[in-house]
């Protein structure tokens, strides 16, 4: 069974090596904020699940300018997951056979017209609440290049530190901040062992 994203949700199908589709950007990023359709078979609706029950695959991207702020965002009030929210990381579902990385540069790109850098891949986590399970790749990078909105999600770029995101956290989306925060102690570790 595979986790397909279509224009009407996401599908649990069966597909043979034959029929496997790999999603369009557009497909699977709508799939995102829509509400999914338990299906079997091909295309046979058997239920529909709200997406606090799919577990989905993000990518997560901490930018970082020079005077070492986050370039964070908050989102559009038309998102469907926590509109509204600030965020202190740029990302998005990964496509259908999408590898993470690429996953992460693509979002980074298309959010906040972050590219021309390297992504340093720090770590997978899980994030689980009400509202949805994810699985999730941490990235960072230091970028200090115009950006580049992507208007009908980001609505303003915030230039915050560390600490004053982590006395705001209540205002951050909540696997934002999980993110974020597993940013700062893994920078801390490495911090500690000297890299």
């Amino acid at each position: 069974m595979h986790l397909v994203p279509t224009h009407s949700g996401l599908e649990v199908m069966s597909l043979s090596a034959k029929e496997e589709v790999y999603a369009s950007a557009e497909v699977a990023h709508s799939a995102a904020s829509c509400t999914p359709h338990l299906a079997q078979g091909h295309g046979e609706v058997v239920t529909l699940a709200p997406l606090s029950m799919c577990v989905l695959l993000l990518n997560q991207v901490c930018i970082v300018d020079e005077d070492n702020n986050v370039v964070g965002k908050a989102d559009r009030a038309v998102m469907d997951y926590c509109p509204g929210m600030l965020d202190p990381m740029t990302g998005g579902v990964v496509q259908f056979g999408e590898p993470m990385d690429l996953s992460a540069a693509r979002e980074a790109e298309e959010e906040m017209g972050v590219k021309g850098v390297e992504l340093r891949y720090l770590s997978t986590f899980y994030y689980g609440d009400e509202r949805s399970r994810v699985w999730g790749g941490l990235f960072d990078c230091t970028f200090d290049g115009p950006l580049v909105l992507q208007e009908e999600e980001v609505a303003e770029v915030l230039e915050m530190s560390a600490d004053e995101i982590v006395k705001r956290r209540d205002e951050f989306t909540p696997d934002g901040i999980f993110a974020f925060e597993k940013y700062l102690k893994l920078l801390e570790a490495e911090a500690e062992a000297g890299f």
